[in-house]
Protein backbone atom coordinates (compact mmCIF):
# COMPACT_ATOMS: atom_id res chain seq x y z
CA UNK A 1 0.00 0.00 0.00
CA UNK A 2 1.26 3.45 -0.96
CA UNK A 3 1.68 5.84 1.73
CA UNK A 4 2.15 9.54 1.06
CA UNK A 5 5.59 10.81 1.36
CA UNK A 6 5.45 13.67 4.22
CA UNK A 7 5.26 17.14 2.52
CA UNK A 8 8.95 18.97 3.21
CA UNK A 9 8.11 22.32 2.26
CA UNK A 10 9.37 24.77 5.33
CA UNK A 11 5.95 25.81 7.37
CA UNK A 12 5.89 29.62 8.82
CA UNK A 13 7.66 29.77 12.27
CA UNK A 14 5.74 30.17 14.94
CA UNK A 15 6.32 32.52 17.49
CA UNK A 16 7.18 31.57 21.01
CA UNK A 17 8.29 35.26 22.92
CA UNK A 18 7.31 39.24 23.65
CA UNK A 19 8.44 41.52 21.58
CA UNK A 20 9.82 44.48 22.84
CA UNK A 21 6.91 46.68 22.52
CA UNK A 22 5.21 44.39 24.45
CA UNK A 23 7.33 43.98 26.79
CA UNK A 24 7.60 47.81 27.53
CA UNK A 25 3.89 48.03 28.00
CA UNK A 26 3.96 45.46 30.70
CA UNK A 27 6.81 47.05 32.64
CA UNK A 28 4.97 50.84 32.53
CA UNK A 29 1.94 48.97 33.58
CA UNK A 30 3.30 47.06 36.37
CA UNK A 31 4.75 50.89 37.36
CA UNK A 32 1.38 52.52 37.18
CA UNK A 33 -0.08 49.61 39.26
CA UNK A 34 2.90 49.58 42.12
CA UNK A 35 2.43 52.98 42.42
CA UNK A 36 -1.10 53.54 42.81
CA UNK A 37 -0.92 50.82 45.58
CA UNK A 38 1.72 53.08 47.39
CA UNK A 39 -0.25 56.21 47.51
CA UNK A 40 -4.07 55.06 47.49
CA UNK A 41 -3.84 53.57 51.45
CA UNK A 42 -1.14 56.12 51.97
CA UNK A 43 -4.46 58.54 51.61
CA UNK A 44 -7.05 56.15 52.92
CA UNK A 45 -5.17 55.96 56.23
CA UNK A 46 -4.86 59.85 56.33
CA UNK A 47 -8.26 60.28 55.59
CA UNK A 48 -9.57 57.93 58.15
CA UNK A 49 -7.40 58.62 60.83
CA UNK A 50 -8.22 62.29 60.06
CA UNK A 51 -12.13 61.78 60.44
CA UNK A 52 -10.87 59.45 64.20
CA UNK A 53 -9.06 61.93 65.46
CA UNK A 54 -11.90 64.73 65.18
CA UNK A 55 -14.25 62.65 66.60
CA UNK A 56 -12.06 61.85 69.41
CA UNK A 57 -11.00 65.84 70.21
CA UNK A 58 -14.80 66.30 69.75
CA UNK A 59 -15.73 64.12 72.11
CA UNK A 60 -13.70 65.17 74.17
CA UNK A 61 -14.56 68.67 74.65
CA UNK A 62 -18.23 67.42 74.96
CA UNK A 63 -16.81 65.45 77.95
CA UNK A 64 -15.03 68.07 79.78
CA UNK A 65 -18.28 70.45 79.45
CA UNK A 66 -20.77 68.07 80.66
CA UNK A 67 -17.98 66.42 83.89
CA UNK A 68 -17.52 70.52 84.98
CA UNK A 69 -21.26 71.70 85.02
CA UNK A 70 -22.37 68.49 86.80
CA UNK A 71 -19.11 68.50 88.99
CA UNK A 72 -18.81 72.18 89.93
CA UNK A 73 -15.25 71.99 89.23
CA UNK A 74 -12.84 73.91 87.18
CA UNK A 75 -11.55 71.02 84.13
CA UNK A 76 -9.28 72.87 81.06
CA UNK A 77 -7.71 71.28 78.26
CA UNK A 78 -3.89 71.87 77.39
CA UNK A 79 -2.90 71.40 73.76
CA UNK A 80 0.03 71.33 71.86
CA UNK A 81 0.52 69.96 68.09
CA UNK A 82 0.87 66.69 68.61
CA UNK A 83 -2.37 66.27 70.62
CA UNK A 84 -4.21 67.09 73.94
CA UNK A 85 -4.65 66.17 77.84
CA UNK A 86 -7.89 66.85 79.60
CA UNK A 87 -7.10 68.20 82.87
CA UNK A 88 -9.05 69.54 86.31
CA UNK A 89 -7.97 71.99 88.90
CA UNK A 90 -7.02 70.04 92.18
CA UNK A 91 -7.76 72.64 95.06
CA UNK A 92 -5.80 70.91 97.65
CA UNK A 93 -2.89 70.45 95.20
CA UNK A 94 -3.40 73.99 93.94
CA UNK A 95 -2.87 72.97 90.25
CA UNK A 96 -4.27 71.31 87.38
CA UNK A 97 -3.61 67.51 87.15
CA UNK A 98 -4.71 64.92 84.13
CA UNK A 99 -8.64 64.03 84.61
CA UNK A 100 -9.19 60.51 84.90
CA UNK A 101 -12.31 58.27 84.15
CA UNK A 102 -15.30 59.02 82.12
CA UNK A 103 -13.47 58.41 78.73
CA UNK A 104 -11.20 61.13 79.76
CA UNK A 105 -7.54 59.94 78.35
CA UNK A 106 -4.53 62.02 76.83
CA UNK A 107 -4.41 61.68 73.36
CA UNK A 108 -1.30 61.91 71.09
CA UNK A 109 -1.53 62.39 67.34
CA UNK A 110 -0.50 60.00 64.89
CA UNK A 111 3.11 61.10 63.04
CA UNK A 112 1.10 61.54 59.85
CA UNK A 113 -1.55 64.14 61.60
CA UNK A 114 -1.01 67.82 63.69
CA UNK A 115 -3.22 69.84 65.86
CA UNK A 116 -3.52 74.14 65.63
CA UNK A 117 -5.60 76.15 67.57
CA UNK A 118 -7.08 79.97 67.15
CA UNK A 119 -8.95 81.30 69.58
CA UNK A 120 -12.51 82.97 68.09
CA UNK A 121 -13.47 86.66 69.40
CA UNK A 122 -16.74 86.64 71.96
CA UNK A 123 -19.23 89.29 70.48
CA UNK A 124 -18.80 93.11 71.27
CA UNK A 125 -20.85 94.36 74.60
CA UNK A 126 -20.90 97.98 74.68
CA UNK A 127 -22.47 98.15 78.01
CA UNK A 128 -20.41 95.82 79.96
CA UNK A 129 -16.06 95.32 79.54
CA UNK A 130 -15.36 91.40 79.13
CA UNK A 131 -12.75 89.82 80.78
CA UNK A 132 -11.46 87.27 78.96
CA UNK A 133 -11.86 83.12 80.29
CA UNK A 134 -7.80 83.06 80.43
CA UNK A 135 -7.59 85.89 82.71
CA UNK A 136 -10.40 84.53 84.62
CA UNK A 137 -8.88 81.27 85.21
CA UNK A 138 -5.80 82.87 85.90
CA UNK A 139 -6.75 85.31 88.83
CA UNK A 140 -8.92 81.58 89.91
CA UNK A 141 -5.86 79.54 90.41
CA UNK A 142 -3.89 82.63 91.47
CA UNK A 143 -2.58 82.45 95.20
CA UNK A 144 -4.61 85.30 96.06
CA UNK A 145 -8.14 85.15 94.12
CA UNK A 146 -9.14 88.62 94.37
CA UNK A 147 -5.95 89.98 93.13
CA UNK A 148 -4.21 91.58 95.87
CA UNK A 149 -0.57 91.49 96.79
CA UNK A 150 -1.07 89.00 99.17
CA UNK A 151 -0.49 85.25 98.73
CA UNK A 152 -3.96 84.15 99.85
CA UNK A 153 -5.10 82.15 102.31
CA UNK A 154 -2.88 79.40 102.33
CA UNK A 155 -0.01 81.75 101.30
CA UNK A 156 2.05 81.78 104.83
CA UNK A 157 1.52 78.06 104.65
CA UNK A 158 3.14 77.58 101.48
CA UNK A 159 5.75 79.70 102.56
CA UNK A 160 6.53 77.95 105.53
CA UNK A 161 7.07 74.83 103.79
CA UNK A 162 8.85 76.27 101.26
CA UNK A 163 11.69 77.39 103.82
CA UNK A 164 11.37 73.96 105.33
CA UNK A 165 12.29 72.51 102.01
CA UNK A 166 15.18 74.72 101.01
CA UNK A 167 13.15 75.94 98.01
CA UNK A 168 12.38 79.40 99.36
CA UNK A 169 15.28 80.84 97.09
CA UNK A 170 15.05 79.22 94.38
CA UNK A 171 13.07 79.87 91.53
CA UNK A 172 9.98 77.58 90.33
CA UNK A 173 9.92 76.45 86.89
CA UNK A 174 5.70 76.96 86.78
CA UNK A 175 3.84 75.07 84.17
CA UNK A 176 2.25 77.55 82.10
CA UNK A 177 -2.04 77.60 82.40
CA UNK A 178 -3.57 75.51 79.77
CA UNK A 179 -5.06 77.05 76.78
CA UNK A 180 -8.75 76.04 76.90
CA UNK A 181 -11.09 76.26 80.05
CA UNK A 182 -14.42 74.83 81.43
CA UNK A 183 -16.24 76.45 83.69
CA UNK A 184 -18.78 74.79 86.29
CA UNK A 185 -21.15 78.36 84.78
CA UNK A 186 -21.03 76.88 81.67
CA UNK A 187 -18.71 79.40 79.89
CA UNK A 188 -16.34 77.76 78.11
CA UNK A 189 -12.94 79.03 75.83
CA UNK A 190 -14.50 79.62 72.41
CA UNK A 191 -11.81 78.59 69.84
CA UNK A 192 -11.35 76.31 66.31
CA UNK A 193 -9.29 73.39 66.76
CA UNK A 194 -7.73 72.04 63.08
CA UNK A 195 -6.51 68.25 62.96
CA UNK A 196 -4.30 68.71 59.61
CA UNK A 197 -2.60 66.00 57.73
CA UNK A 198 1.14 66.58 57.30
CA UNK A 199 1.40 65.52 53.63
CA UNK A 200 -1.25 66.69 52.54
CA UNK A 201 -1.92 70.30 53.74
CA UNK A 202 -5.42 70.44 51.94
CA UNK A 203 -6.49 67.05 53.94
CA UNK A 204 -8.08 68.79 57.02
CA UNK A 205 -10.72 68.70 59.59
CA UNK A 206 -12.10 71.71 62.15
CA UNK A 207 -14.25 71.86 65.16
CA UNK A 208 -14.87 74.69 66.66
CA UNK A 209 -16.28 75.04 70.41
CA UNK A 210 -18.57 78.01 71.30
CA UNK A 211 -18.56 80.36 74.58
CA UNK A 212 -21.12 77.90 76.06
CA UNK A 213 -19.20 75.08 75.16
CA UNK A 214 -21.20 73.86 72.28
CA UNK A 215 -19.00 71.79 69.41
CA UNK A 216 -19.96 72.10 65.90
CA UNK A 217 -18.07 71.87 62.73
CA UNK A 218 -18.26 75.37 60.97
CA UNK A 219 -17.23 73.67 57.73
CA UNK A 220 -20.82 71.69 57.46
CA UNK A 221 -22.40 75.30 59.09
CA UNK A 222 -21.24 77.06 56.41
CA UNK A 223 -22.22 74.84 53.58
CA UNK A 224 -25.92 74.48 55.32
CA UNK A 225 -25.74 78.48 55.13
CA UNK A 226 -24.58 78.58 51.68
CA UNK A 227 -27.47 76.38 50.63
CA UNK A 228 -30.07 78.26 52.60
CA UNK A 229 -28.69 81.48 51.67
CA UNK A 230 -31.16 83.38 49.22
CA UNK A 231 -29.84 83.63 45.90
CA UNK A 232 -30.57 87.22 45.48
CA UNK A 233 -32.16 90.37 47.21
CA UNK A 234 -35.63 91.30 46.04
CA UNK A 235 -35.32 94.31 43.84
CA UNK A 236 -36.33 97.53 45.52
CA UNK A 237 -37.23 98.78 42.24
CA UNK A 238 -40.17 96.81 40.87
CA UNK A 239 -41.95 98.28 43.67
CA UNK A 240 -44.47 101.24 42.26
CA UNK A 241 -43.44 104.76 44.03
CA UNK A 242 -46.73 105.43 44.08
CA UNK A 243 -47.85 102.24 46.55
CA UNK A 244 -44.64 103.68 48.69
CA UNK A 245 -45.98 107.30 49.11
CA UNK A 246 -49.74 106.03 50.03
Amino acid sequence: MWRGVPDARPRGRRQNGFTLLEILVVVGLVAMLSLAVLVVPVWVDDQRQLDSESASLADTLTMLNEQSLFSGRLMALRVTERGWTPLTYDVGERAFVPAQGNGLQANRLPESLELTWQYDDLPDDENEERVSLQDAAEQLVSDDPFGGDEQGLLGDDRDRDEREDGRGDEEEDEEPLPQVFFFPSGETTPITFTVRSRQDLDLEARRRMTALGKVRDPDRDEEEEALTAPDEKPDDSLIDDDFLED
